[in-house]
């Protein structure tokens, strides 16, 4: 199909249907003429000149769409949809074992999907459901005033976002994007008891974290190890136990979570990066024993291949409490709101890791908080493990991952 660009700042890309089924990328800058032209090519429905964008999140369930009045204004529709992301691992906690106390794994990215339908298309189509499930949460950090304590393992969203259309009187899922394993706990076999989950696909969700991390769900999603291997539409894999490093990429699913440091002088390892969905978190940092070394926790996934729309890291350190992870970049906040950033071509950001916090002495040891995965699917970063010699020792909490994301860009 012929591609035109009618002008930069684009809107969306719609199909104009009964013009040859030409792609144009409409634009709401007033200086351009052929806006106008582009409207008169339309061949189907009832609406001239108007645009609209709708958004809707985890925070309101589902959508439905019962009658034709209920669609939001516009004859063809740029139509997004991304999955929920999984919670983050709490770190571990440790005042007298003798062993690496390790920060959480954290979770994997949400997939994404964009397709284009008109007002037509989608009226034959009534009832219309979009189910936008609840995400993960992070788990808890442990607190121990003596034998290492395991964190709490995050938690993986119930079901997979979906566009559900009605088909011979049957509503049946159109579309579906899944999301990422949960990040799995710090836990009490030292520096590689940690794991990322991963990351989420178009056909299943990702494996959740453990010690050695969890494969991206389908189709054909990620592989760690020997036959290592990103994915384009499934989720990147998870890292964890021996075979630690960074999560796992992707193109159209969510990038893997990635395990805590395997001691107090290695960092979190930082969440595998998406080019359209969303990233996966960090995991968090780890203390050695005596706590005299502190490891940041890593660097939340981002866009592209890269850190960009990450969480940075929290800071490690031995004689304070040790920082937070910082939150992954939404795609765009929820609400919206108008003249604010809307980036739709991609998921949340992975959340950073919490740093891992060691101190000496009758004194508390706190763990650094993981990050929350961005709005679109994030993976929530783990937190940072906790230990001191004298006192009490607690793990910093996963974050929290993103919520699923609806919007519809309507033209006419």
């Amino acid at each position: 199909m012929a591609q035109t660009v009618l002008s930069a700042e684009a809107l969306a890309l719609v199909l104009i249907s009964g013009v040859g089924g030409q792609l144009l990328e409409l634009s709401t800058v007033a200086d351009n003429p052929r806006l106008a032209l582009a409207q008169s090519l339309v061949a189907s429905g009832s609406q001239t000149g108007v645009a609209s964008l709708s958004f809707a999140s985890s925070a309101d369930g589902s959508v439905t769409f019962n009658t034709p009045d209920q669609l939001p204004p516009g004859n063809f529709f740029d139509i997004y949809l991304f999955a929920p992301g999984p919670g983050g691992g709490g770190g571990a906690a440790n005042r007298t074992t003798n062993i690496v106390t390790p920060g959480g794994g954290s979770g994997g990215g949400g997939a994404f999907k964009r397709w284009q339908m008109s007002r037509q298309q989608l009226i034959a189509l009534l009832p219309i459901v979009v189910v936008l499930p609840a995400a993960g949460v992070g788990g808890a950090g442990a607190t121990s005033n003596g034998a290492v304590a395991a964190g709490t393992s995050g938690t993986a969203p119930a079901a997979a976002s979906a566009f559900r259309v009605t088909i011979g009187g049957v509503l049946r899922d159109l579309y579906t994007v899944y999301a990422g394993g949960f990040g799995f706990r710090g836990g009490n076999a030292g520096g590689t008891d940690t794991g990322g989950g991963g990351g989420g696909g178009w056909h299943f969700q990702g494996a959740n974290g453990a010690g050695g991390g969890g494969n991206g769900g389908g189709p054909l999603g990620g592989t760690s190890g020997a036959s290592a291997r990103d994915s384009t539409f499934g989720g990147g894999f998870g890292t964890g136990g021996t075979a630690n490093g960074t999560g796992g990429n992707s193109v159209w699913g969510g990038g893997g979570g990635a395990p805590g440091g395997s001691s107090g002088a290695v960092p979190g390892f930082n969440g595998g990066s998406s080019t359209f969905g969303a990233a996966g978190g960090a995991g968090g940092g780890s203390v050695t024993f005596g706590g005299a070394a502190a490891s940041n926790g890593g660097q939340g996934g981002g866009f592209e291949g890269g850190p960009l729309g990450g969480g940075a890291p929290g800071a490690g350190s031995t004689t304070a409490d040790a920082g937070d992870g910082v939150d992954g970049i939404p795609c765009t906040p929820v609400p919206f709101v108008p003249g604010g950033v809307l980036d739709l071509m991609h998921g949340g950001g992975g959340g950073g890791g919490g740093g891992g916090c060691g101190r000496a002495g009758a004194v508390t040891a706190n763990g650094g908080d993981g990050g929350d995965g961005g709005i679109g699917g994030g993976g929530g970063g783990g937190g940072g493990g906790g230990h001191s010699t004298g006192g009490t020792a607690n793990g910093g909490r996963g974050g929290d991952g993103g919520q699923a994301l609806f919007a519809m860009i309507g033209v006419g």
